[in-house]
């Protein structure tokens, strides 16, 4: 988000919610799944 601001894009354009370990995309169980559960996920929404 500081990123995108810093880069010219209103804050008031941006929101971000986080959701740490309530919605992994796998199992927390060996390394390779908590690398994917490191993540980013962008949605860009028109108005």
């Amino acid at each position: 988000m500081n990123y995108l601001i810093k880069n010219s894009i209103a804050a008031e354009q941006l929101t971000n919610v986080g959701f740490g370990p309530v919605q992994p995309i796998a199992p927390n169980d060996t390394e390779a799944n908590r690398q994917m559960n490191r993540r980013l996920e962008v949605k860009i929404i028109a108005k």
